[in-house]
C-alpha cells in the first residue's frame, strides 16, 4: 500500500508512516485541505481577464518579483501593485470569494475576509457595470 506521493515522505508507504508514529489523519486532512484550497483558487483565477490572471500566477506561484513583472508589462512596480490589488478584488467580489474566506485559519479573519467581500461588492454595484463588464468579473 504505497502512498500518494507529494510532500515529506514521498514513496513511503501508510504503514511506514504509522509505525514512524505519524499522525496520518492529520496529514490526510492538511493534504486534502491544501487541494481544495488550490482547486477553489484556480476556479477563481480563472474568472480573472487573461493579463490579470498572469499577474497573480507569476507573481505569486511563480515567485517573480513586482520589479521584473513591471520590467516585462513596461509599468512601474507600483502600477503592478495596484494591478494585484484589483485583481484580488475582483476575486473576493465575485462568485468564489465567500467559498475562498472559508479557507480563512480562524474565525476572525473568516469575518474579516467576508467583510472585505461585502465592501468589494457593494464598491462594484455602484460603478454600474454594463452586462459584459459583470461577465468579465464573474460577478
Amino acid at each position: 500500500m504505497e502512498s500518494s506521493g507529494g510532500g515529506d515522505g514521498e514513496g513511503l508507504s501508510l504503514l511506514d508512516r504509522l509505525a514512524a508514529g505519524e499522525n496520518v489523519e492529520d496529514a490526510a486532512i492538511s493534504q486534502e485541505w491544501h487541494r481544495e484550497l488550490h482547486e477553489m483558487l484556480f476556479k477563481a483565477l480563472g474568472d480573472l481577464p487573461e493579463d490579470s490572471r498572469r499577474l497573480i500566477v507569476q507573481r505569486y506561484f511563480q515567485g517573480v518579483s513586482a520589479a521584473r513583472l513591471a520590467e516585462q508589462i513596461g509599468c512601474t512596480r507600483q502600477t503592478v501593485f495596484i494591478r494585484q490589488q484589483a485583481a484580488f478584488q475582483a476575486i473576493r467580489a465575485g462568485r468564489y470569494g465567500p467559498e475562498l474566506a472559508e479557507f480563512m485559519p480562524n474565525e476572525w479573519k473568516r469575518a474579516q475576509a467576508e467583510r472585505y467581500i461585502q465592501m468589494d461588492r457593494a464598491k462594484l454595484a455602484q460603478l454600474q457595470l454594463s452586462d459584459s463588464e459583470r461577465g468579465l468579473l464573474a460577478l
